[in-house]
Protein backbone atom coordinates (compact mmCIF):
# COMPACT_ATOMS: atom_id res chain seq x y z
CA UNK A 1 0.00 0.00 0.00
CA UNK A 2 1.24 3.48 -0.98
CA UNK A 3 1.54 6.08 1.44
CA UNK A 4 3.49 8.64 -0.31
CA UNK A 5 4.83 9.08 -3.55
CA UNK A 6 8.15 9.55 -4.85
CA UNK A 7 8.18 10.95 -8.23
CA UNK A 8 5.46 14.36 -8.36
CA UNK A 9 3.38 15.47 -11.17
CA UNK A 10 2.07 18.99 -11.86
CA UNK A 11 -1.28 18.84 -13.19
CA UNK A 12 -1.46 20.99 -17.39
CA UNK A 13 -4.23 23.02 -17.56
CA UNK A 14 -7.56 21.57 -18.97
CA UNK A 15 -6.37 17.97 -17.61
CA UNK A 16 -8.91 15.50 -16.88
CA UNK A 17 -8.44 14.05 -13.30
CA UNK A 18 -8.55 10.18 -14.18
CA UNK A 19 -5.65 11.60 -16.84
CA UNK A 20 -3.57 13.39 -14.04
CA UNK A 21 -3.73 10.65 -11.89
CA UNK A 22 -2.73 7.78 -14.26
CA UNK A 23 0.16 9.92 -15.02
CA UNK A 24 1.24 10.20 -11.39
CA UNK A 25 0.70 6.36 -11.10
CA UNK A 26 3.22 5.52 -14.17
CA UNK A 27 5.47 7.89 -13.16
CA UNK A 28 6.07 6.13 -9.48
CA UNK A 29 5.66 2.49 -11.16
CA UNK A 30 2.63 1.64 -9.99
CA UNK A 31 -1.05 1.37 -11.13
CA UNK A 32 -4.35 3.71 -11.45
CA UNK A 33 -5.94 0.80 -9.33
CA UNK A 34 -3.12 0.89 -6.47
CA UNK A 35 -3.19 4.57 -6.25
CA UNK A 36 -7.30 4.58 -6.19
CA UNK A 37 -7.10 2.16 -3.80
CA UNK A 38 -4.75 3.95 -1.18
CA UNK A 39 -7.44 6.74 -1.32
CA UNK A 40 -10.04 4.81 -0.60
CA UNK A 41 -11.83 4.86 -4.28
CA UNK A 42 -13.44 1.65 -4.95
CA UNK A 43 -13.67 2.59 -8.49
CA UNK A 44 -12.10 4.71 -11.32
CA UNK A 45 -14.04 8.15 -11.28
CA UNK A 46 -13.19 11.57 -12.33
CA UNK A 47 -16.01 12.59 -9.28
CA UNK A 48 -14.70 11.00 -6.08
CA UNK A 49 -15.52 12.22 -2.42
CA UNK A 50 -13.97 15.39 -0.47
CA UNK A 51 -12.64 12.52 1.58
CA UNK A 52 -10.59 11.03 -1.26
CA UNK A 53 -9.19 13.90 -2.89
CA UNK A 54 -7.98 14.65 0.60
CA UNK A 55 -6.28 11.11 0.50
CA UNK A 56 -5.34 11.91 -3.11
CA UNK A 57 -3.18 15.20 -2.24
CA UNK A 58 -1.81 13.44 0.72
CA UNK A 59 -0.33 11.31 -2.20
CA UNK A 60 0.37 13.19 -4.97
CA UNK A 61 1.40 16.22 -3.18
CA UNK A 62 -1.20 18.52 -4.65
CA UNK A 63 -3.52 21.10 -2.84
CA UNK A 64 -7.21 19.52 -2.54
CA UNK A 65 -8.40 22.63 -4.16
CA UNK A 66 -6.55 21.64 -7.00
CA UNK A 67 -7.86 18.45 -7.18
CA UNK A 68 -11.33 19.36 -6.61
CA UNK A 69 -11.53 21.93 -9.29
CA UNK A 70 -10.17 19.05 -12.02
CA UNK A 71 -12.84 17.02 -10.41
CA UNK A 72 -16.92 16.82 -11.56
CA UNK A 73 -18.25 15.63 -8.71
CA UNK A 74 -21.48 18.19 -7.58
CA UNK A 75 -23.61 18.26 -4.58
CA UNK A 76 -26.24 16.56 -6.64
CA UNK A 77 -23.67 13.58 -8.49
CA UNK A 78 -26.76 11.36 -9.46
CA UNK A 79 -28.21 14.49 -11.65
CA UNK A 80 -25.44 17.02 -12.63
CA UNK A 81 -21.59 17.31 -13.06
CA UNK A 82 -19.23 20.02 -13.11
CA UNK A 83 -17.03 21.05 -16.04
CA UNK A 84 -14.50 23.84 -14.50
CA UNK A 85 -17.08 27.07 -13.78
CA UNK A 86 -20.34 25.16 -15.45
CA UNK A 87 -22.76 22.41 -13.72
CA UNK A 88 -24.31 20.01 -16.65
CA UNK A 89 -26.59 17.39 -16.71
CA UNK A 90 -24.83 13.83 -15.80
CA UNK A 91 -25.45 13.02 -19.23
CA UNK A 92 -23.36 15.26 -20.95
CA UNK A 93 -20.28 13.95 -19.06
CA UNK A 94 -19.32 10.45 -19.49
CA UNK A 95 -15.41 9.05 -18.57
CA UNK A 96 -17.00 5.18 -19.38
CA UNK A 97 -15.54 5.23 -22.57
CA UNK A 98 -12.14 6.81 -23.03
CA UNK A 99 -11.36 8.62 -26.19
CA UNK A 100 -8.44 10.69 -27.47
CA UNK A 101 -6.88 13.09 -30.50
CA UNK A 102 -4.00 11.63 -32.01
CA UNK A 103 -2.60 15.01 -33.10
CA UNK A 104 -2.99 16.14 -29.37
CA UNK A 105 -1.34 13.49 -27.74
CA UNK A 106 1.50 14.04 -30.34
CA UNK A 107 1.98 17.48 -29.20
CA UNK A 108 1.59 16.51 -25.28
CA UNK A 109 0.74 13.05 -23.89
CA UNK A 110 -2.32 13.92 -21.44
CA UNK A 111 -5.77 13.19 -20.95
CA UNK A 112 -8.25 16.45 -21.96
CA UNK A 113 -10.81 16.89 -19.80
CA UNK A 114 -13.20 18.08 -22.78
CA UNK A 115 -12.87 14.47 -24.25
CA UNK A 116 -15.38 13.10 -21.59
CA UNK A 117 -17.89 15.87 -22.86
CA UNK A 118 -20.47 13.55 -24.29
CA UNK A 119 -20.84 15.79 -27.19
CA UNK A 120 -17.72 15.60 -28.62
CA UNK A 121 -16.09 13.02 -30.88
CA UNK A 122 -13.80 15.45 -32.79
CA UNK A 123 -10.77 17.59 -32.45
CA UNK A 124 -11.60 20.88 -33.85
CA UNK A 125 -8.15 22.14 -33.23
CA UNK A 126 -6.34 19.27 -35.11
CA UNK A 127 -9.92 18.64 -37.89
CA UNK A 128 -9.63 15.08 -37.48
CA UNK A 129 -12.17 12.37 -35.33
CA UNK A 130 -11.95 11.56 -31.74
CA UNK A 131 -10.56 7.59 -31.55
CA UNK A 132 -12.43 5.66 -29.41
CA UNK A 133 -11.67 1.96 -30.33
CA UNK A 134 -7.89 0.37 -30.82
CA UNK A 135 -7.66 -0.22 -34.70
CA UNK A 136 -5.46 -3.42 -33.92
CA UNK A 137 -8.30 -5.74 -31.41
CA UNK A 138 -10.95 -3.53 -32.01
CA UNK A 139 -11.89 -2.92 -28.72
CA UNK A 140 -13.55 0.54 -26.86
CA UNK A 141 -11.05 2.22 -25.26
CA UNK A 142 -11.00 1.82 -21.11
CA UNK A 143 -9.35 2.83 -17.89
CA UNK A 144 -7.93 -0.32 -17.75
CA UNK A 145 -4.15 -1.55 -17.86
CA UNK A 146 -0.86 -0.12 -17.08
CA UNK A 147 -0.10 2.41 -19.90
CA UNK A 148 -2.79 4.87 -20.59
CA UNK A 149 -0.98 5.26 -24.55
CA UNK A 150 -0.98 1.70 -24.74
CA UNK A 151 -3.91 -0.81 -25.32
CA UNK A 152 -3.83 -3.99 -23.46
CA UNK A 153 -3.60 -6.13 -26.70
CA UNK A 154 -0.27 -4.16 -26.93
CA UNK A 155 -1.33 -1.61 -29.77
CA UNK A 156 0.46 2.10 -29.13
CA UNK A 157 -1.87 4.15 -29.87
CA UNK A 158 0.30 7.17 -30.37
CA UNK A 159 1.00 5.40 -33.84
CA UNK A 160 -2.91 5.40 -34.56
CA UNK A 161 -3.62 7.79 -37.48
CA UNK A 162 -5.71 10.33 -36.97
CA UNK A 163 -9.10 10.30 -39.12
CA UNK A 164 -9.22 13.96 -41.16
CA UNK A 165 -12.70 15.93 -40.94
CA UNK A 166 -13.80 18.73 -43.17
CA UNK A 167 -13.74 22.56 -41.10
CA UNK A 168 -16.89 22.66 -41.97
CA UNK A 169 -18.32 19.52 -40.54
CA UNK A 170 -17.02 20.63 -36.88
CA UNK A 171 -18.63 24.16 -36.16
CA UNK A 172 -20.84 22.28 -33.75
CA UNK A 173 -17.73 21.07 -31.89
CA UNK A 174 -16.41 23.97 -31.85
CA UNK A 175 -19.48 25.92 -30.01
CA UNK A 176 -18.93 23.72 -27.67
CA UNK A 177 -15.29 23.76 -27.01
CA UNK A 178 -16.04 27.87 -27.32
CA UNK A 179 -19.06 26.94 -24.27
CA UNK A 180 -16.61 25.05 -22.25
CA UNK A 181 -14.00 28.33 -22.39
CA UNK A 182 -11.34 25.96 -24.28
CA UNK A 183 -8.30 28.27 -25.67
CA UNK A 184 -9.32 29.58 -29.43
CA UNK A 185 -12.59 29.32 -29.70
CA UNK A 186 -14.16 32.37 -27.30
CA UNK A 187 -15.50 34.13 -30.90
CA UNK A 188 -17.51 30.81 -31.54
CA UNK A 189 -19.72 31.66 -28.17
CA UNK A 190 -19.92 35.23 -28.60
CA UNK A 191 -21.51 34.52 -31.77
CA UNK A 192 -23.86 31.78 -30.19
CA UNK A 193 -25.45 34.29 -27.40
CA UNK A 194 -27.09 36.82 -29.79
CA UNK A 195 -29.03 33.39 -31.22
CA UNK A 196 -31.89 32.30 -30.15
CA UNK A 197 -32.87 30.61 -27.87
CA UNK A 198 -29.34 30.38 -26.39
CA UNK A 199 -29.50 34.22 -25.17
CA UNK A 200 -31.56 33.55 -22.11
CA UNK A 201 -29.64 30.36 -21.45
CA UNK A 202 -26.60 29.23 -19.20
CA UNK A 203 -23.77 27.13 -20.62
CA UNK A 204 -25.20 24.15 -19.15
CA UNK A 205 -28.72 24.59 -20.30
CA UNK A 206 -27.41 25.41 -23.74
CA UNK A 207 -25.74 22.21 -24.25
CA UNK A 208 -29.06 20.37 -23.25
CA UNK A 209 -31.12 22.31 -25.76
CA UNK A 210 -28.21 20.83 -27.81
CA UNK A 211 -28.10 17.75 -26.85
CA UNK A 212 -31.33 16.90 -26.65
CA UNK A 213 -31.81 18.07 -30.94
CA UNK A 214 -28.56 15.83 -31.48
CA UNK A 215 -30.08 12.87 -30.26
CA UNK A 216 -33.16 12.98 -32.40
CA UNK A 217 -31.02 12.37 -35.28
CA UNK A 218 -30.93 8.64 -36.75
CA UNK A 219 -27.90 7.54 -35.72
CA UNK A 220 -28.28 8.72 -31.90
CA UNK A 221 -32.10 7.72 -31.64
CA UNK A 222 -32.02 5.05 -29.07
CA UNK A 223 -28.93 6.42 -26.98
CA UNK A 224 -29.46 8.63 -24.13
CA UNK A 225 -25.88 9.08 -24.48
CA UNK A 226 -23.84 8.56 -27.65
CA UNK A 227 -23.11 5.03 -27.74
CA UNK A 228 -19.77 2.89 -29.14
CA UNK A 229 -21.95 2.88 -32.75
CA UNK A 230 -23.03 6.36 -32.91
CA UNK A 231 -19.81 8.10 -31.55
CA UNK A 232 -18.20 8.88 -35.05
CA UNK A 233 -21.12 10.77 -36.08
CA UNK A 234 -21.88 12.97 -32.82
CA UNK A 235 -20.32 16.27 -34.90
CA UNK A 236 -22.15 15.91 -37.55
CA UNK A 237 -25.25 15.41 -35.39
CA UNK A 238 -24.61 18.64 -33.46
CA UNK A 239 -24.37 20.63 -36.75
CA UNK A 240 -27.48 20.14 -37.95
CA UNK A 241 -29.21 20.82 -34.40
CA UNK A 242 -26.53 24.15 -34.18
CA UNK A 243 -28.24 25.37 -37.73
CA UNK A 244 -31.92 24.52 -37.30
CA UNK A 245 -30.96 26.84 -34.00
CA UNK A 246 -30.81 29.34 -36.01
CA UNK A 247 -33.10 29.41 -37.83
CA UNK A 248 -34.96 29.45 -34.12
CA UNK A 249 -37.78 29.12 -34.02
CA UNK A 250 -39.62 28.27 -37.43
CA UNK A 251 -36.34 26.08 -38.37
CA UNK A 252 -37.53 23.28 -35.81
CA UNK A 253 -40.08 21.58 -37.50
CA UNK A 254 -38.43 20.63 -40.76
CA UNK A 255 -35.16 19.75 -38.23
CA UNK A 256 -37.52 17.07 -36.41
CA UNK A 257 -39.86 16.10 -39.16
CA UNK A 258 -36.71 14.06 -40.61
CA UNK A 259 -35.81 12.59 -37.15
CA UNK A 260 -35.85 8.68 -37.18
CA UNK A 261 -38.92 8.42 -34.24
CA UNK A 262 -41.33 9.31 -36.50
CA UNK A 263 -45.05 10.03 -35.08
CA UNK A 264 -47.49 13.08 -35.32
CA UNK A 265 -46.80 16.64 -34.59
CA UNK A 266 -43.08 15.87 -34.19
CA UNK A 267 -42.05 19.09 -32.69
CA UNK A 268 -44.77 19.95 -30.04
CA UNK A 269 -43.50 15.68 -28.80
CA UNK A 270 -40.46 17.08 -28.70
CA UNK A 271 -40.60 20.18 -26.86
CA UNK A 272 -42.93 18.62 -23.90
CA UNK A 273 -39.59 16.20 -23.39
CA UNK A 274 -37.36 19.38 -23.42
CA UNK A 275 -35.46 19.40 -20.01
CA UNK A 276 -36.83 21.87 -17.13
CA UNK A 277 -33.47 23.50 -16.92
CA UNK A 278 -33.74 24.81 -20.34
CA UNK A 279 -36.59 26.85 -19.11
CA UNK A 280 -40.07 27.46 -20.04
CA UNK A 281 -39.57 30.26 -21.82
CA UNK A 282 -37.81 28.70 -25.01
CA UNK A 283 -40.97 26.06 -24.76
CA UNK A 284 -43.29 29.03 -24.96
CA UNK A 285 -41.68 30.70 -27.80
CA UNK A 286 -41.33 27.65 -29.91
CA UNK A 287 -45.06 26.50 -28.85
CA UNK A 288 -46.36 30.37 -30.08
CA UNK A 289 -44.74 29.62 -33.40
CA UNK A 290 -46.59 26.65 -34.26
CA UNK A 291 -50.33 28.27 -33.46
CA UNK A 292 -53.14 28.01 -35.38
CA UNK A 293 -53.80 30.44 -38.12
CA UNK A 294 -57.00 31.27 -35.20
CA UNK A 295 -53.76 31.34 -33.44
CA UNK A 296 -55.02 28.82 -30.85
CA UNK A 297 -52.73 25.93 -30.11
CA UNK A 298 -54.51 22.59 -31.62
CA UNK A 299 -55.70 20.39 -28.94
CA UNK A 300 -54.19 17.58 -28.62
CA UNK A 301 -55.42 13.85 -27.42
CA UNK A 302 -55.54 13.02 -23.96
CA UNK A 303 -54.20 9.76 -24.59
CA UNK A 304 -51.32 7.81 -26.96
CA UNK A 305 -51.12 4.25 -28.00
CA UNK A 306 -48.17 1.86 -26.84
CA UNK A 307 -46.76 2.12 -30.49
CA UNK A 308 -47.02 6.07 -30.05
CA UNK A 309 -45.35 6.03 -26.42
CA UNK A 310 -42.53 3.75 -27.45
CA UNK A 311 -40.65 6.05 -30.18
CA UNK A 312 -41.64 8.89 -27.32
CA UNK A 313 -39.46 6.96 -25.36
CA UNK A 314 -36.84 5.77 -27.31
CA UNK A 315 -37.84 2.29 -26.99
CA UNK A 316 -38.83 -0.66 -29.34
CA UNK A 317 -42.48 -1.14 -29.15
CA UNK A 318 -41.80 -4.88 -28.29
CA UNK A 319 -39.88 -3.80 -25.12
CA UNK A 320 -42.54 -1.34 -23.59
CA UNK A 321 -45.45 -4.35 -24.64
CA UNK A 322 -43.52 -6.78 -22.18
CA UNK A 323 -43.30 -3.76 -19.65
CA UNK A 324 -46.60 -4.60 -17.71
CA UNK A 325 -46.46 -2.77 -14.55
CA UNK A 326 -45.02 0.09 -16.60
CA UNK A 327 -48.29 0.00 -19.04
CA UNK A 328 -50.16 -0.31 -16.37
CA UNK A 329 -48.54 2.83 -14.28
CA UNK A 330 -48.94 4.84 -18.00
CA UNK A 331 -52.44 4.15 -18.16
CA UNK A 332 -53.27 5.77 -15.10
CA UNK A 333 -54.96 2.33 -13.96
CA UNK A 334 -54.17 0.79 -11.24
CA UNK A 335 -55.31 -3.00 -12.00
CA UNK A 336 -53.46 -5.92 -13.26
CA UNK A 337 -54.20 -6.62 -16.83
CA UNK A 338 -54.66 -3.18 -18.34
CA UNK A 339 -52.00 -3.50 -20.98
CA UNK A 340 -54.16 -2.75 -24.13
CA UNK A 341 -55.40 0.27 -22.31
CA UNK A 342 -54.40 3.75 -23.61
CA UNK A 343 -51.75 5.61 -22.21
CA UNK A 344 -52.16 9.06 -20.74
CA UNK A 345 -50.09 11.24 -23.04
CA UNK A 346 -48.97 13.20 -19.53
CA UNK A 347 -48.06 10.32 -17.94
CA UNK A 348 -45.53 9.45 -20.69
CA UNK A 349 -43.90 12.70 -20.77
CA UNK A 350 -43.33 12.71 -17.27
CA UNK A 351 -41.71 9.32 -17.28
CA UNK A 352 -39.84 10.76 -20.21
CA UNK A 353 -38.36 13.84 -18.28
CA UNK A 354 -37.79 11.95 -14.88
CA UNK A 355 -35.44 8.84 -16.58
CA UNK A 356 -32.09 8.96 -18.04
CA UNK A 357 -32.53 5.83 -20.01
CA UNK A 358 -34.96 2.95 -19.89
CA UNK A 359 -33.46 -0.53 -18.96
CA UNK A 360 -34.41 -4.47 -19.21
CA UNK A 361 -33.78 -6.45 -15.86
CA UNK A 362 -31.08 -8.20 -18.27
CA UNK A 363 -29.40 -4.53 -19.26
CA UNK A 364 -29.79 -3.79 -15.54
CA UNK A 365 -27.98 -6.64 -14.45
CA UNK A 366 -25.19 -7.01 -17.06
CA UNK A 367 -24.63 -2.90 -15.50
CA UNK A 368 -24.14 -4.44 -12.22
CA UNK A 369 -22.20 -7.52 -13.18
CA UNK A 370 -24.70 -10.28 -11.43
CA UNK A 371 -27.06 -12.68 -13.07
CA UNK A 372 -30.76 -11.24 -13.97
CA UNK A 373 -31.88 -13.25 -10.87
CA UNK A 374 -29.81 -11.98 -8.53
CA UNK A 375 -31.00 -8.71 -10.14
CA UNK A 376 -34.31 -9.46 -9.76
CA UNK A 377 -33.48 -10.11 -6.24
CA UNK A 378 -32.15 -7.10 -5.30
CA UNK A 379 -35.16 -5.53 -6.91
CA UNK A 380 -37.85 -7.09 -4.69
CA UNK A 381 -35.39 -6.22 -1.55
CA UNK A 382 -36.36 -2.58 -2.85
CA UNK A 383 -33.19 -1.86 -3.04
CA UNK A 384 -33.89 -0.43 -6.73
CA UNK A 385 -36.87 0.64 -7.50
CA UNK A 386 -38.21 0.85 -11.32
CA UNK A 387 -39.70 3.44 -13.16
CA UNK A 388 -43.24 3.55 -11.49
CA UNK A 389 -41.25 3.65 -8.13
CA UNK A 390 -42.14 0.34 -7.00
CA UNK A 391 -40.23 -2.63 -6.78
CA UNK A 392 -41.80 -5.49 -8.66
CA UNK A 393 -40.57 -8.54 -9.82
CA UNK A 394 -41.10 -8.63 -13.54
CA UNK A 395 -42.94 -6.58 -16.53
CA UNK A 396 -41.05 -3.71 -15.68
CA UNK A 397 -38.48 -1.46 -16.65
CA UNK A 398 -35.50 0.67 -14.38
CA UNK A 399 -34.23 4.11 -14.98
CA UNK A 400 -30.19 3.85 -15.43
CA UNK A 401 -29.67 6.80 -13.17
CA UNK A 402 -31.53 4.58 -10.32
CA UNK A 403 -29.27 0.91 -11.14
CA UNK A 404 -26.20 3.63 -11.51
CA UNK A 405 -27.22 5.07 -8.01
CA UNK A 406 -27.30 1.93 -6.21
CA UNK A 407 -24.02 0.54 -7.48
CA UNK A 408 -22.60 3.98 -6.15
CA UNK A 409 -23.72 3.77 -3.16
CA UNK A 410 -22.71 0.44 -2.28
CA UNK A 411 -19.00 1.09 -3.85
CA UNK A 412 -18.82 4.62 -2.00
CA UNK A 413 -20.02 3.02 1.13
CA UNK A 414 -17.83 -0.18 1.03
CA UNK A 415 -14.95 -0.87 3.61
CA UNK A 416 -11.76 -3.00 2.21
CA UNK A 417 -9.58 -4.91 5.20
CA UNK A 418 -6.80 -6.22 3.12
CA UNK A 419 -6.07 -8.67 6.45
CA UNK A 420 -9.14 -10.85 4.95
CA UNK A 421 -7.31 -11.23 1.60
CA UNK A 422 -6.44 -14.69 1.76
CA UNK A 423 -7.97 -17.68 1.80
CA UNK A 424 -10.87 -18.64 -0.56
CA UNK A 425 -12.96 -16.08 -2.59
CA UNK A 426 -16.47 -15.20 -3.08
CA UNK A 427 -18.72 -12.37 -4.91
CA UNK A 428 -21.87 -11.71 -5.18
CA UNK A 429 -24.01 -13.07 -7.92
CA UNK A 430 -21.58 -16.21 -7.85
CA UNK A 431 -23.51 -19.92 -7.59
CA UNK A 432 -20.75 -21.80 -7.48
CA UNK A 433 -18.83 -20.71 -4.63
CA UNK A 434 -19.19 -21.49 -0.83
CA UNK A 435 -21.07 -19.90 0.93
CA UNK A 436 -23.11 -18.94 -2.62
CA UNK A 437 -24.62 -15.66 -3.39
CA UNK A 438 -26.52 -15.54 -6.19
CA UNK A 439 -30.24 -14.67 -5.70
CA UNK A 440 -31.97 -13.69 -2.18
CA UNK A 441 -28.40 -15.04 -0.71
CA UNK A 442 -26.96 -12.02 -1.60
CA UNK A 443 -29.32 -9.47 -0.41
CA UNK A 444 -28.10 -9.63 3.58
CA UNK A 445 -24.42 -9.49 2.35
CA UNK A 446 -25.74 -6.59 0.73
CA UNK A 447 -27.15 -4.84 3.31
CA UNK A 448 -24.15 -5.74 5.66
CA UNK A 449 -21.84 -3.80 2.90
CA UNK A 450 -24.41 -1.20 3.02
CA UNK A 451 -24.33 -0.48 6.86
CA UNK A 452 -20.79 -1.27 7.46
CA UNK A 453 -20.54 -4.37 9.16
CA UNK A 454 -19.56 -6.49 6.72
CA UNK A 455 -15.96 -5.73 5.23
CA UNK A 456 -14.54 -6.90 1.75
CA UNK A 457 -10.98 -8.43 1.33
CA UNK A 458 -10.52 -6.34 -1.80
CA UNK A 459 -11.75 -4.79 -4.86
CA UNK A 460 -11.25 -6.29 -8.45
CA UNK A 461 -10.76 -2.90 -10.79
CA UNK A 462 -10.88 -5.68 -14.18
CA UNK A 463 -14.21 -6.60 -13.37
CA UNK A 464 -17.73 -5.40 -13.42
CA UNK A 465 -20.78 -4.00 -11.30
CA UNK A 466 -20.65 -5.50 -7.96
CA UNK A 467 -18.38 -8.11 -9.28
CA UNK A 468 -15.44 -6.15 -8.23
CA UNK A 469 -16.16 -6.62 -4.50
CA UNK A 470 -14.64 -9.25 -3.55
CA UNK A 471 -15.37 -10.83 -0.29
CA UNK A 472 -13.37 -13.43 2.43
CA UNK A 473 -15.23 -17.22 2.19
CA UNK A 474 -14.68 -17.69 6.19
CA UNK A 475 -15.66 -13.91 7.11
CA UNK A 476 -19.04 -14.09 4.65
CA UNK A 477 -20.28 -17.04 5.67
CA UNK A 478 -19.97 -15.88 9.73
CA UNK A 479 -21.56 -13.10 9.00
CA UNK A 480 -24.34 -14.92 7.02
CA UNK A 481 -24.87 -17.05 10.01
CA UNK A 482 -24.91 -14.75 12.38
CA UNK A 483 -27.78 -12.65 10.56
CA UNK A 484 -30.11 -15.54 10.26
Amino acid sequence: MLSRLRFRETPIDGESLLGFLWRVAARNCATLGTLHGTAGITYRTNSPTHHALERLADLTGVAVNVLDEMSCRTNAPSRTRRFGKHILPRRLVSWQRRRFCPGCIAESPHHRAIWDISLVSACPLHACRLVFQCDACGKSLEWLGDNLWTCRCGRDFTRIPAKSIAHADLVGTQVVYGMLDQPSFKAEVQELRVILPFADLDVGQGLDLLHSLAMTRPALAHWSVPGDEADENVHLALNEALEACRRWPTGMEAFLASAAQRFNDPVRIWVRALPSGVGEQVKSDLLECLATPENEQPKEAQTVSIKEAAPILGIPVARLQRAHNVCTFLSGKRMRGMTRAPLLRSLVFKLLSSTERLLTKLEASEILGVPPMTFEAIVQAGLVLDVTGKAPSSGTLYDSAEVHRFLDEVLERLIVNPALDRGQEVRLGSSTTQPALHGRRCIPVLRGILDGRLRCARVDEQAIGLHRIVLNAIETSRFIASES
